[in-house]
């Protein structure tokens, strides 16, 4: 009875609610509406019963029994910045914002991940640092950014594929996070202290992870690290590891340019010099490996093993930091912002997507990326981009009562996904934002504060933002109309420049009035779209390159190391499909599949072809190999330790040329896709470094899962060669005592 009745009480809310009001609609798409104080989705509304409050009748498609939503403030949230808008909704969900943000407050005084996940995590922690917690919660981001420190003084990799760093790259998005607590405090005593931690880091990052030949890091998508969420099924994570990204590039060439003004401010003109010019480097080459000119916008990553093919989705957190961060040409940021695919549920994480994949990442919108997403759709002046992405995240903050951390993009459902939480840091931080950086503007600067305020057309009106501290003010700012320039500001009376010192003090008065100027309202609305699976079974016969068929597919592209050599139009039914090779050619073959409704696959596994190996057993080098674990070739392996041990080849090349050198191996010290024990030694040759050779982990205590490392390339002319692996300062991973792994053999390969 007590159910029924609370159902009575919310059709007759609802329905009061809903006589009240006009039925002005912010947003319309073929999936939900937005409507005032009402988010509706078919039979499903949610609704702001005032700035309190929010009730929806949401029901997954996935429950058994209808389950009524509700927030409710609960915690005291006076003491932060208020807000005031046109619609009780807008402010509700600020309000629900700021109380689960308290929520996320640990008794250690750090940043809970969300209401699922304890502790503190790198990534988790930065992009939300990022955009909201550096003000609303400074003193508890600064622990939680502490804690993120190893004991060796660098920034931890916590996460991620392989045994997380150097699979996973993307820790230097801490230094993104550390500038923003300066920028909110002027604590020169804050940059002393991090600054070692940051240039440790930033070093063994140039040595471990940075491809001299691509002139770009290497490692994982930034966050998207389960790998089988965004990266071909074949590919290991040794593979991800000698991927560049463009997302994790973006976020480096920021890291460095901070850097470089973080050692500038603390009198280091030597390091703030050579970073800038690695930022310079880094983004004209981002630039140059990553823009696509047909689709305008970045391919998301360069794959391959001896040879690059570049992927040509779209992936949204990358494209967004590019533009904010101006890595990305300011003359590309309007053309990218109408290339940006638009789903009726919001941006997704990439596009399009994996076929048979569950969501998670794959077919999946982040409400914090979307919030750098509008960000971004503010920057390149887009009125509608910036509209649908706010409803996105509006959408599914009302319905659930909650900021969870990801929903389908197809369907919009939050359980559809493969793992979930509520009360999610990142994405209550972006809701945050939303009111703060993108509808308010504020933009914190070396010496101050400046404005740039964007409000799209549909939300026009009066907002208010009271109580907002900056270093020794307390502002209160009223914003009239919309568009996404200032025609007047007002400071406590006085018309004046937007922009706010470090030394204002006291209480003050700020009123904007806003007008529009060249702003844009198109956005490249996208359905679901799934591709096909990559080609598999690839192998030679007789001078023919043959591989399973799929008669659903259209045509086969041909590539020979990264560049296409012929084109199959499929236009039978045979089981196997087939392409002639050429004597002439030689090295790393991949094969894409399309289809006209579908698009392109991935890459499939690259096929080594018309190579010359030369294989060295290890055992025929050490004395003290071993056999206990089976799969090794030849007679035994040799366990690499822990510790400083050296292991030196000596071999003799016969014909000079281009090889190159890896090793095949087993790391069974953690699972494929977490932990921190990926096993990394330095190569050295005639005892000069030439790169390391990176050893992931293969699975928990499966030491008889063997593989092969990285390559790296040599260029050698003939005579007798040293090549020695061995521990050095830099290539201690994340776990730092555990570094080991069992060596089999030691290949050359060299294109004919």
């Amino acid at each position: 009875m007590k159910r029924f009745g609370y159902y009575i009480y919310l059709i007759i809310c609802i329905s009061l609610f809903s006589c009240n009001k006009s039925n002005h609609d912010f947003i319309t798409t073929e999936s939900y509406s937005w409507k005032n104080n009402q988010i509706i989705q078919n039979d499903y509304i949610a609704t702001a019963i005032n700035d309190t409050c929010i009730i929806s009748n949401y029901k997954s498609d996935m429950d058994t029994s209808t389950i009524s939503n509700e927030w409710r403030l609960t915690n005291d949230i006076s003491t932060y910045p208020q807000y005031q808008a046109p619609t009780a909704l807008e402010v509700a969900i600020y309000n629900m914002s700021l109380d689960e943000m308290i929520n996320a407050i640990e008794s250690d005084s750090t940043l809970r991940t969300g209401a699922e996940w304890a502790g503190v995590w790198t990534r988790d922690v930065s992009y939300s640092i990022i955009l909201s917690m550096a003000h609303m919660q400074t003193s508890v981001s600064i622990n939680s950014l502490l804690q993120k420190i190893n004991s060796r003084f660098r920034i931890i990799q916590d996460t991620g594929t392989g045994g997380a760093w150097p699979c996973s790259s993307d820790r230097v998005i801490w230094i993104i996070a550390a500038w923003e607590i300066y920028l909110e405090t002027g604590n020169l005593d804050w940059l002393e202290m991090i600054y070692p931690a940051i240039s440790n880091t930033l070093e063994d990052d140039r040595r471990v992870i940075f491809d001299k030949k691509s002139n770009l890091y290497m490692g994982e998508t930034s966050f998207i690290d389960w790998r089988e969420q965004s990266y071909p099924k074949w590919m290991q994570p040794v593979d991800i590891y000698n991927s560049k990204a463009h997302n994790t590039n973006v976020v480096y060439a920021h890291a460095l340019k901070i850097a470089s003004q973080i050692a500038e401010i603390l009198g280091h003109k030597t390091s703030s010099t050579i970073y800038l010019q690695w930022h310079k480097d880094l983004k004209e080459n981002i630039y140059k490996s990553f823009y696509n000119s047909k689709l305008n916008y970045h391919n998301t990553y360069i794959y391959g093993r001896n040879s690059n093919y570049s992927e040509e989705r779209f992936e949204s957190l990358g494209e967004a930091l590019g533009i904010l961060w101006d890595i990305t040409p300011s003359d590309l940021h309007k053309e990218i912002g109408e290339n940006i695919p638009m789903t009726d549920f919001g941006v997704p994480v990439f596009y399009p997507y994996i076929d048979s994949m569950f969501s998670y990442h794959n077919n999946a919108v982040w409400p914090f990326v979307a919030s750098y997403t509008a960000l971004a759709y503010a920057k390149a002046n887009n009125d509608k981009g910036v509209l649908y992405s706010i409803g996105s995240i509006y959408r599914s903050a009302a319905l659930f009562c909650t900021n969870k951390e990801n929903f389908e993009a197809s369907s919009g459902d939050y359980k559809h996904t493969a793992i979930n939480s509520s009360n999610m840091l990142w994405s209550l931080s972006g809701n945050i934002a939303l009111v703060h950086k993108l509808i308010f503007g504020i933009r914190y600067e070396l010496n101050g504060l400046s404005f740039h305020p964007f409000v799209p057309k549909a939300m026009s009106g009066n907002r208010k933002l009271t109580n907002y501290k900056y270093r020794d003010a307390i502002l209160n700012i009223s914003l009239h109309g919309y568009g996404n320039q200032i025609k007047t500001f007002i400071l406590d009376g006085v018309e004046t420049e937007p922009f706010l010192p470090d030394t204002l003090q006291g209480m003050h008065e700020i009123e904007i009035e806003l007008t529009r100027s060249n702003t844009t309202n198109r956005v490249n609305y996208c359905k679901a779209q799934f591709t096909p699976l990559e080609p598999n079974n690839i192998h030679t016969n007789n001078g023919l390159l043959l591989w399973n068929n799929d008669v659903r597919i259209k045509d086969y592209l041909i590539y020979l190391n990264g560049r296409n050599i012929g084109k199959i139009n499929n236009d039978n039914k045979d089981t196997i499909e087939s392409f002639e090779l050429s004597n002439n050619y030689s090295g790393e073959i991949q094969i894409v599949s399309f289809d006209k409704q579908k698009g392109y696959s991935f890459a499939s596994e690259p096929y080594r072809y018309n190579n010359t190996e030369i294989i060295y057993e290890i055992e025929d080098y050490i004395n003290n190999y071993d056999t206990i674990f089976k799969g090794y070739e030849g007679n035994g392996y040799y366990v690499l330790p822990d510790n400083d041990s050296e292991l030196t080849l000596e071999i003799d090349i016969q014909e000079g040329g281009t090889y190159y050198i890896d090793f095949r191996y087993a790391n069974g010290n953690g699972p494929i896709n977490t932990d921190n024990k990926c096993c990394i030694r330095s190569l050295s040759i005639n005892n000069n470094e030439v790169g390391c050779i990176v050893m992931p982990q293969r699975g928990t205590r499966n030491w008889t899962d063997w593989g092969w490392s990285n390559s790296i390339p040599y260029e050698f002319t003939p005579g007798k060669y040293q090549i020695s692996i061995n521990m050095e300062p830099h290539t201690f991973n994340m776990n730092i005592t555990t570094n080991n792994a069992f060596i089999d053999r030691m290949r050359l390969t060299k294109e004919k």
